[in-house]
């Protein structure tokens, strides 16, 4: 388990990222093996160092959005994953699996609506459709994020008015995994932990969906990506968090 977004490799490949090159990796040194990866709470977790090491740097390529990715980078993260893995793997405790339960529950989260910016909204997505976005004042990232806000504004213009989602959850004894169809943020995912009647607890995002970014509240005011993008509005976070705990509670 472990929670980063997985885009490492940029271009235009077809590629398992670094989850599928971890998998191989523990697969090959670990014979009759089946890894499965399981991607944690990961929405606000950074693929690649913005302030990149030469050594990092040399690993990497700038891709359209002024983001360092590339294959070696890719394989240099799965080393590390698949290293810390195989560093505790020989004194891992067994768990006691006497009774297995499933259970799903349904989360109702406010939609992200900004009609009031409609207007600059539907002149950004001209530009868009258009390929005309080099007419635009913005570049690399900052491109890549006021598309993506106005494109969700446009969209959501005539509704709905939220958006439910299924939340899952399987208990094997004294370990359970809960997953939520999208990309909560860390904080999320430790208050679902903390608050877990279960000692073992492993958060799974983009689990039967990759839905949107599950933000934090106190995003919003930072103006990240992240919370500029999501189909959520402010306090969905609470009703994720509550959500989930109950589900956990049912098992």
């Amino acid at each position: 388990s472990f929670g980063t977004h997985c885009d490492t490799v940029g271009g235009e490949y077809i590629s398992a990222d670094y989850p599928g090159s971890v998998c191989a990796m523990l697969e090959k040194a670990l014979p009759g093996t089946k890894c499965i990866f399981m991607l944690a709470s990961q929405g606000d977790v950074n693929h690649v160092n913005v302030h990149p090491t030469e050594g990092e740097r040399a690993l990497t390529f700038i891709d359209f959005d002024d983001v360092p990715r590339g294959l070696a980078h890719t394989k240099h993260m799965a080393n590390i994953v698949a290293g810390a893995a195989l560093s505790v793997y020989a004194i891992a405790e067994p768990i006691h699996t006497d009774k297995i339960a499933f259970n799903t529950a349904l989360a109702t989260l406010p939609s992200y609506r900004q009609n009031e910016r409609l207007e600059e909204a539907r002149k950004i997505k001209y530009y868009y459709d258009n390929n005309k976005c080099d007419e635009l004042p913005y570049k690399g990232m900052e491109l890549t994020t006021v598309v993506a806000e106005a494109l969700r504004i446009v969209e959501l213009e005539n509704g709905p008015e939220s958006f439910t989602y299924d939340l899952f959850a399987i208990k094997l004894g004294d370990l359970v995994f809960a997953g939520i169809p999208g990309e909560p943020f860390t904080e999320i995912g430790k208050r679902i932990s903390d608050a877990s009647p279960f000692k073992n607890t492993i958060l799974c995002c983009l689990t039967n969906g990759g839905e949107t970014y599950f933000p934090t509240t106190k995003a919003y005011a930072e103006g990240g990506y992240e919370a500029r993008t999501s189909r959520l509005a402010p306090g969905g976070d609470d009703i994720i968090v509550n959500g989930m705990v109950g589900l956990l509670h049912s098992l």
